[in-house]
């Protein structure tokens, strides 16, 4: 039995159809943040992998983690220590009071977009594992993170839709130029 020509290609398109169910990104999902720890963090050498852990889950938790082509677009952090006390017993105990500034910036011109300030309380055997115990107390899904990644996001599209027509504008003059690389 031969099968119409017509079934097997509307067969087809609704195979293919079905394979891309996501439609077009929009500006926002084509954002990637990259995470920048710097230097002078104020983070202990122990602590600071989990710091870019955080930072990184934070990211992948609002769908824009990755490792873009592009370094522009950073989410960093710095912490400031704000209050330390010693709780004296075997064992000691060290009690530290943190401020955790989380920033959403662009690394190439410096452009802070949104900016968070979480402060926790922690406590451990050292100094070291007080910051760690710190580090987990940060929460991914809080509202407050949620609200800092949404505004930055809201805010790097605001700020190129600003630019639009001088970033084209210097664009088209560097295609003149044969300056293709810039």
């Amino acid at each position: 039995m031969k099968t119409p020509l017509s079934f097997i290609l509307l067969f087809l398109s609704i195979v293919v159809n079905a394979q891309n169910s996501l439609g077009k990104s929009d500006d926002i999902a084509r954002i990637v943040l990259n995470t920048y720890v710097p230097a002078d963090a104020n983070i202990k050498p122990a602590a600071q992998k989990l710091f870019e852990t955080k930072l990184n889950a934070i990211v992948a938790a609002n769908g824009m983690g990755g490792s873009g082509a592009s370094q522009r677009f950073l989410i960093s952090g710095q912490i400031n220590e704000l209050s330390k006390n010693i709780i004296v017993g075997p064992p000691d105990q060290i009690v530290l009071e943190l401020e955790v500034n989380l920033i959403i910036g662009d690394g190439l011109e410096g452009t802070i977009f949104a900016t968070e300030a979480i402060t926790i309380k922690s406590i451990g055997d050292n100094e070291t594992k007080a910051y760690i115990d710190a580090l987990k107390k940060i929460k991914t899904s809080d509202k407050s993170i949620l609200a800092f990644v949404e505004k930055g996001k809201t805010k790097i599209i605001e700020y190129y839709n600003s630019k639009c027509d001088f970033i084209l504008k210097q664009a088209s003059a560097l295609s003149d130029q044969k300056s293709y690389d810039n």
